[in-house]
């Protein structure tokens, strides 16, 4: 059976999408395939596609050309991004250009029901194949190592017996390799500039930035080495430390262990034959040392393994506060060789770390780390560039797994935010984002900092991210006293409850929790188990979008303690309890 696209509508929406039967949609994609592409496969709600051999075609096309073997320039970005968006575009034209990201309303019962990503067609095929971009530059990456552990074993022939003319082409292949490590650096912003990752390739883009930059740094090394190889110098130690893994730009308590590590690598050129190294040291760098602290490190040193040529930093502390500044690690450790030389070699400056002394402070100090990552100065940038720092972000914060987080945020959570607090515009400017942060920076303080409120989030027992309007549409024809618990979007790091009440002319509430009806003395579960008009939590799985109602002692009796205390009166726009 063929498809007439000439009969689709010309805004083709999730609602069109989702009415279609699933050997019709099947028999759609399938004709939207360009030759070579594998079969598609549907299983429910989600989607598989096989590999693309067209994709893989174009991305050889398109490193073979010129452009990919020049010199690449700022002004390269913008045009690497309009290529990955055009590419991800012209192979199914369609489809509908803009995301369509958001929330549905399937009804499975009565008092059971299900909030799935029906994004349009085109935004999963972009997520599919950001996702075939990132294996391919992966592939291109590990392409690369080997290219630079061959020319490892070239340079050290050249330094038992130079030659000008292979010196000069050694010379050639090393800058060659340097100019497809910033192609390779540049497609993966590109790729981010594009498409809103899921959190297993947003990981991977940052992981592969992070080894790009690494063997840039070898390469680095090579070419002076090579330089030292021609002039026929005097013992030289060329060497490296590479900081091969630390964590994302973060903020820290004064005198508290970090969460995370920092594994450091000794990497030496082809004539150094390391005889001893002491200690690898850490040090505080700084633009405005204003700290006066004998020590502001502890945990500060760390033995080199020689056969790995790794150390790693635990639980390092820094014991001064930055004054909302940002300040940075080095690595660095003296390094001696059979020839009797030595040399102090230190590391490039670790990303960003603010200090701070009390929480108050750090939704501010991690808005500043976030507004960096995510501009890097630039005044604006496309919301899918906001969209992947924020969500990086989010998930480091709020102590989750990278690779395998408990709970991300969703694409229609995006979609919410994107149309909330941005207009839904394509571009997004440093102020705006700014002020996303003050509400947002409290949502997500609130989940790193409140008892309880995380593992609730975790488990759907908090919804979040969600409207008034959806939730009135949620719970239309629930039982009486079944409600649901959100952030409130005007009054930013406070929950609202929305529930089922027997007003006929209001039949869903909504009520503030505000600041002094949970604290020290009271937490999120025992407010609401004093509170007899919430009767039935709707409580959301998180992997599957179904919200269910329970009873809300079975969902939430492990959280109660013995604590009680009443309420105040109401703030506008709320409802008494």
């Amino acid at each position: 059976m063929d498809v007439d696209f000439n009969s689709l509508p010309s805004e083709v929406t999730a609602e069109f999408w989702k009415d279609i039967p699933d050997d019709v949609l099947e028999e759609v994609y399938r004709q939207l395939e360009p030759d070579g592409m594998g079969g598609s496969m549907i299983d429910g709600d989600e989607f598989q596609f096989e590999q693309s051999g067209a994709l893989d075609q174009g991305y050889q096309a398109y490193t073979s050309s010129s452009s990919f073997n020049r010199t690449p320039t700022m002004d390269d970005e913008d045009d690497l991004a309009s290529d990955v968006n055009d590419h991800l575009h012209q192979q199914h034209p369609h489809m509908h250009h803009h995301h369509q990201q958001m929330l549905h309303m399937h009804h499975h019962s009565p008092n059971v029901r299900s909030y799935m990503f029906t994004g349009g067609a085109q935004t999963r095929i972009e997520v599919q194949q950001s996702k075939e971009f990132l294996q391919q530059i992966m592939q291109s990456e590990t392409t690369l190592q080997q290219q630079i552990e061959k020319l490892r074993q070239v340079q050290h022939q050249l330094a038992i017996n130079p030659m000008k003319d292979a010196i000069n082409a050694q010379k050639s292949q090393l800058d060659n390799l340097t100019q497809q490590i910033e192609h390779l650096l540049q497609q993966i912003r590109a790729i981010n500039t594009t498409v809103i990752l899921e959190t297993s390739e947003l990981n991977t883009s940052r992981t592969v930035i992070q080894s790009l930059i690494i063997q840039r740094q070898i390469i680095d090394v090579y070419k002076k080495e090579l330089n030292y190889i021609a002039t026929n110098a005097g013992p030289q130690v060329f060497g490296a430390v590479l900081i091969v893994d630390q964590p994302i730009p973060q903020v820290l308590f004064k005198s508290k262990a970090m969460e995370d590590n920092f594994t450091i690598k000794l990497f030496t050129s082809t004539t150094i034959e390391p005889q001893s190294c002491g200690k690898v040291h850490a040090s505080l760098v700084a633009e405005d040392k204003t700290w006066k602290a004998d020590r502001p490190l502890e945990n500060d040193e760390s033995q080199l393994d020689m056969f790995t040529r790794k150390a790693i930093f635990n639980h390092v502390k820094i014991n001064i506060s930055t004054r909302m500044a940002m300040v940075h690690l080095k690595f660095g450790l003296t390094l001696a060789t059979t020839s009797g030389a030595s040399s102090n070699i230190e590391s490039t400056p670790s990303l960003p770390i603010i200090v701070i002394t009390n929480e108050s402070q750090w939704c501010e100090a991690e808005g500043k780390l976030l507004i960096l990552d995510a501009f890097s100065g630039e005044a604006e940038i496309p919301w899918p560039q906001l969209a992947n720092a924020i969500h990086h972000h989010f998930l480091k914060a709020t102590r989750q797994d990278l690779c395998r987080p408990s709970r991300a945020i969703s694409f229609a959570e995006f979609d919410f935010i994107h149309k909330k607090f941005f207009g839904a515009l394509d571009y997004v400017s440093s102020p705006l984002a700014s002020k996303f942060w003050f509400w947002f920076g409290q949502v997500t303080q609130t989940l790193r900092f409140k008892r309880h409120v995380n593992a609730m989030w975790y488990t759907g027992l908090i919804f979040g991210l969600i409207t008034k309007e959806e939730c009135n549409r949620a719970l239309l024809g629930q039982d009486l006293g079944t409600f649901m618990i959100r952030f409130s979007e005007n009054h930013p790091g406070l929950f609202a409850v929305a529930y089922v009440d027997d007003d006929p002319e209001e039949p869903v509430k909504h009520y503030l929790i505000r600041s002094d009806d949970i604290g020290s003395q009271k937490t999120l579960p025992d407010f609401l188990r004093e509170k007899s008009q919430f009767r039935f939590l709707f409580q959301l799985d998180p992997l599957t979008g179904i919200l269910s109602p329970f009873a809300k002692d079975a969902v939430l009796g492990s959280f109660y303690s013995k604590t009680k205390r009443s309420g105040d009166a109401n703030p506008t726009g709320y409802v008494t309890l």
